[in-house]
């Protein structure tokens, strides 16, 4: 697993011809998994990178990807949370990412919401599900390796 906050910065590297391509600038979220990742003069499909841990990001050739979904590339943290009902559960601090690209956890200051509840990340904010009845205390807190400085 890597925390988004280790992957933004990350080199990028082209399996194709072993030139750097850039570096991490941000990433698109729908459903839950990381669909694109923005490496500066292009957004790479997450199906073109081999694997979202190590120490360099590293893809193969791809097919051009969608504009529109170029331009909704972001770094994610600091952006607020919000439910369907427009509730504000505070502001993302980090993601868990797992090797495929799939979110495994949305950290906030105070507590560490399932993977699973996010929907999509946007240019002004992170929507997750509505919480199911009685699922408060099933949270869990925040990881003190990804608490802001």
């Amino acid at each position: 697993m890597i925390r988004l906050s280790q992957l933004l910065g990350q080199r990028a590297v082209a399996l194709a011809d072993a030139e750097r391509a850039g570096m991490v600038r941000g990433v698109v979220v729908r459903g839950g998994n990381v669909v694109a990742v923005d490496i500066g003069d292009h957004v790479v499909p997450s199906s073109a990178i081999r694997a979202f841990e190590g120490d360099v990001v590293t893809f193969d050739d791809h097919e051009p990807i969608d504009e529109e979904l170029a331009r909704r590339a972001t770094a994610v943290i600091g952006k607020p949370v919000l439910t369907h009902a427009g509730d504000g559960l505070g502001d993302v601090v980090d993601l868990h990412l797992d090797n495929s690209g799939r979110v495994e956890a949305v950290i906030l200051a105070d507590r560490t919401l399932p993977g699973d509840r996010l929907e999509v990340i946007g240019s002004y904010a992170a929507i997750v599900a509505d919480e199911p009845p009685g699922a408060g205390a099933q949270l869990s807190p925040p990881d003190p390796a990804t608490r802001s400085r």
